[in-house]
C-alpha cells in the first residue's frame, strides 16, 4: 500500500525512459513555434512559459515507444499536440477572462483579446499545417477532429 508514486517520480521515470526524445520534441516544438514578425514572435515566446509538465507530448512519445519505436514524425506530431493544447488554453483564457496562467499573465491580458484569439488560430493552422508536412492524411483528419471535438466540447 505505501507505493505510491509522485507526480516527481513518475516524470523522473519518463525522463529514464525517453529523456532524450522529449527533449528533441522540445527542440522541434520551440523551432516550429516562432515568427519572422517581432510581434507575433513575441507572443508565440510569452506563450511558451505556459507549457506544464508536457504531459500530452510525453503521452506520445511514451506511445510511440510502446508501439515500434520514435521516429522523427513523432516529434513533429509532439509539436502539434502540444500547439493545439496551448491554442485552446490561450481561446479558453478569453472565455473566462483570465488574467494569470501558471503564474504568467494571459495574452488577453498582457496584450489584448483580438491578439489572443489571433494567435490560438494561428497555433491551431500551425499544427494542422505542420500534420499535413508529415504526408499522412489520416493524421491530419484525426488531429482535425479532435480539435473539432473539443471546440465542440467548449459551446456544450
Amino acid at each position: 500500500m505505501g507505493d505510491h508514486l509522485t507526480t516527481h517520480d513518475l516524470l523522473a521515470r519518463v525522463e529514464e525512459l525517453i529523456g532524450g526524445e522529449l527533449e528533441q520534441a522540445e527542440r522541434v516544438f520551440l523551432s516550429e513555434v516562432s515568427s519572422k514578425h517581432p510581434y507575433v514572435h513575441d507572443v508565440l515566446q510569452h506563450i511558451t512559459r505556459f507549457q506544464g509538465k508536457r504531459l500530452r507530448p510525453i503521452l506520445l512519445l511514451l506511445s510511440a515507444a510502446a508501439t515500434g519505436g520514435i521516429k522523427d514524425s513523432h516529434y513533429v506530431l509532439a509539436s502539434v499536440v502540444e500547439m493545439i493544447h496551448l491554442a485552446t488554453l490561450v481561446h479558453d483564457d478569453v472565455l473566462d477572462d483570465a488574467l494569470i496562467r501558471r503564474h504568467v499573465a494571459t495574452v488577453n491580458s498582457r496584450w489584448n483579446n483580438e491578439t489572443s484569439v489571433l494567435v490560438g488560430d494561428f497555433l491551431f493552422t500551425h499544427a494542422f499545417h505542420l500534420s499535413a508536412s508529415l504526408g499522412d492524411a489520416r493524421a491530419c483528419r484525426l488531429i482535425g477532429r479532435a480539435t473539432n471535438l473539443v471546440c465542440e466540447g467548449e459551446l456544450a
